[in-house]
């Protein structure tokens, strides 16, 4: 028997007590409650609890689910699944931009994958799920219940209720997983790869993580087949080729093979990878304390240092950003290849904005710098005079003072700082 109500948590919270995995009646409730004497029936001490009763609390807010749910009719819900997939998913972009989507994600994530009237309507379940977390509408429902379907006993269960052979169920669950243009759930096997490798399921799962990574790399070529000019969803499906994880670093090292790829990409259409290049290095509540930082895994994806070096020097004129780039680059290189912190010294994200035109001028004055005290320590060994010293004490003093009043924070800085004052106390 289905107990309507418009709210299941209100509902729950004002009429029942909770102890362990089922509800008993409050005992408080007046007599004159509608239906006291079904519900006494229901949710007595002495009542049966089952996986499907309704004083079970895993299953109570499936009875919730009737004519009309916060305003999408039932019909509709239940529809969704007989639907052609595109039509399917224009109904969930409708009811996204009719601000009922929570009330949909709701009523799909109370669905019993073991209850469905057929291996095409589970199998329609899942492309929605899959829609649903590609288009962004939610991470965690979808996310969650394909995390599952990994395990082997959830497995079990569903070859057997739907009648799949276990070739057919991993090449399904494999297919859902690599997406295909222009939807691809990337982030679902960035999380799964590392789970797999620091050990974090729980019981045995059906796929090892070389399993994970050639889905992964099979999605980014099937990326490249229908998109050959590099964008931000390339590098997104990149990332989660994941071929290790150091236990003591944390660093993530990308599958070669992957990596080769998208330096190949990136030549033959430098833009496409430069656009997003230079960014924040993350969030902060406060705009002016932040880092300038990069694409990070550069590095994998072009070998080395030199040969990423010799590249953005190539860049051409035309290149959206190559001001920006440049520069940052100049300072990257002067920071020995760390982000650029700053703290307190105005909004960081206005500085990647004006091409970072002021950081630069304070690094080429460092670097003049620099160069001026070479130069007098050139003239210092080639003509040593005591009598000379106090001259280049107050030069290299000098030197100190300006760039106290430099406050690019930069591991060059510190360098040449530490070179004038080792010389000073030598002398």
């Amino acid at each position: 028997m289905n107990i309507l109500h418009d709210n299941s948590q209100e509902y729950i919270s004002v009429n029942f007590l909770k102890s362990m995995n089922r509800y008993f009646l409050n005992k408080q409730l007046p007599d004159n409650l509608k239906s006291k004497d079904i519900l006494e029936i229901l949710f007595s001490e002495t009542s049966k609890t089952t996986p499907y009763s309704i004083n079970n609390t895993n299953t109570f807010h499936t009875y919730f689910f009737e004519k009309v749910y916060n305003g999408i009719p039932m019909e509709e819900m239940n529809n969704v699944f007989n639907l052609d997939i595109d039509k399917a998913k224009l109904f969930i972009d409708r009811i996204v931009l009719e601000n009922k989507f929570n009330y949909l994600l709701t009523y799909l994530d109370s669905k019993d994958l073991l209850k469905f009237k057929n291996k095409e309507i589970f199998e329609q379940f899942l492309d929605l799920l899959m829609y649903i977390y590609c288009k962004r509408y939610d991470a965690g429902v979808p996310y969650f219940i394909i995390l599952n379907l990994l395990y082997e006993e959830l497995k079990n269960k569903i070859i057997k209720t739907y009648q799949y052979n276990e070739s057919d169920y991993i090449k399904l669950i494999s297919k859902k997983l690599m997406g295909n243009y222009p939807y691809y759930p990337s982030n679902m096997t960035r999380g799964i790869i590392p789970g797999i490798i620091n050990k974090e399921f729980s019981d045995e799962i059906i796929f090892t993580k070389e399993d994970v990574l050639n889905i992964a790399k099979e999605a980014l070529d099937n990326l490249i087949n229908y998109e050959p000019k590099i964008k931000q969803l390339h590098i997104d499906l990149l990332y989660s080729c994941i071929f290790s994880i150091d236990q003591e670093t944390r660093i993530v090292t990308l599958d070669r093979d992957s990596c080769s790829k998208i330096k190949d990409l990136i030549i033959a259409n430098p833009a496409g990878y430069f656009d997003n290049f230079v960014r924040l290095g993350g969030w902060t509540s406060n705009p002016d304390y932040n880092s300038v930082a990069c694409e990070p895994f550069w590095e994998q994806i072009f070998g080395s240092r030199d040969e990423m070096n010799t590249f953005i020097d190539s860049l051409q004129p035309t290149i959206s950003k190559i001001c920006l780039i440049k520069n940052f680059w100049k300072l990257y290189q002067n920071n020995n290849y760390k982000a650029i912190e700053f703290e307190g010294q105005g909004d960081v994200a206005e500085k990647i904005k004006n091409n970072l035109e002021a950081e630069i001028k304070e690094l080429d004055i460092l670097l003049d710098i620099e160069s001026q005290f070479d130069e007098l320590e050139k003239d210092r060994a080639s003509t040593p005079r005591q009598n000379d010293n106090e001259f280049y004490k107050i030069k290299y003093n000098a030197f100190l003072n300006h760039i106290e009043n430099i406050s690019l924070n930069i591991y060059k800085r510190i360098t040449i700082i530490r070179k004038i004052q080792l010389i000073i106390n030598s002398i």
